[in-house]
């Protein structure tokens, strides 16, 4: 009898199978508990047919976070759709991100928890060339809402800045706020914050020191809801549907809605 000839489409459905068993695995039990011999148990494959597919536990992880900057990308993408200014587009690629971390949570943690130097220094080279891509095609939205504020006369860059290191540092700085004040939205005591409200801070108070115009004071969100809370439909009725609300109250000025 002739082996079955194993397709791309048969490999990249047993991936998404292999992915979606280990975040089974994560959510019932913890990170740290994940291995290639616990993921082998929960299949229908070998072991060796796991590590044909993922060569080791931290290429498995970085398949996990590309899993999830497709989604981020996705959001992006329909966020960069928008009409507006480059201070609207950076609103929308915010909103667009913290939608990710409040309706794929696990995902959002996963990615947090797993940035290490073994996941890339491990992970296959196919893996991590396609979240190169996938983390410069995140960027190229911000660094395209930029370089329309700086087309546009609303942001000036500062002697020595450029609009790539602007772009990182408003990815990166919404990156980390979301972590961080998803987490402290849960603590007891002083230190618990609006988690929605701090991120949307967050951004006003970069944009602001920027001298991005503008102002926070006088610009105004009403217009650009309006758009996102359409593209977005879908993904805010599945989190009305888990008890989360991602709507901002309608008085239109960032600094007093968000």
């Amino acid at each position: 009898m002739c082996p079955r000839i194993v397709t791309d489409e048969d490999r990249q459905q047993r991936d998404r199978e292999l992915l979606d068993t280990a975040l089974e695995l994560i959510q019932q039990d913890n990170l740290t508990s994940l291995s290639m011999d616990k993921l082998a148990a929960n299949v229908p494959y070998s072991k060796g047919t796991v590590y044909n597919h993922f060569c080791s536990k931290e290429d498995l992880l970085l398949g996990l976070c590309n899993c999830g900057m497709e989604i981020v990308a996705d959001l992006f993408d329909r966020a960069a759709g928008i009409q507006g200014s480059g201070r609207d587009h950076v609103f929308a690629l915010t909103y667009a991100y913290l939608l990710y971390a409040l309706l794929y949570r696990d995902q959002f943690f996963l990615h947090v928890q797993s940035k290490t130097p073994s996941l890339y220094e491990k992970g296959s080279q196919e893996r991590l060339e396609r979240n190169l891509q996938l983390e410069e095609r995140l960027l190229g939205h911000v660094l395209q809402a930029v370089e329309q504020a700086i087309t546009e006369g609303n942001l000036q860059l500062k002697p020595g800045w450029d609009s790539m290191q602007v772009a990182f540092h408003l990815w990166a700085s919404a990156f980390g706020a979301i972590a961080v004040a998803s987490i402290k939205s849960q603590s007891p005591g002083p230190m618990r914050v609006q988690f929605k409200r701090e991120v949307f801070n967050q951004m006003a108070l970069i944009l602001d020191g920027l001298g991005w115009k503008p102002s926070t004071s006088a610009w105004k969100a009403c217009p650009v809801l309006q758009q996102l809370e359409t593209i977005y439909q879908s993904e805010l009725e599945a989190l009305e549907k888990q008890g989360i609300s991602l709507s901002i109250p309608a008085t239109c000025s960032q600094g007093e809605n968000a």
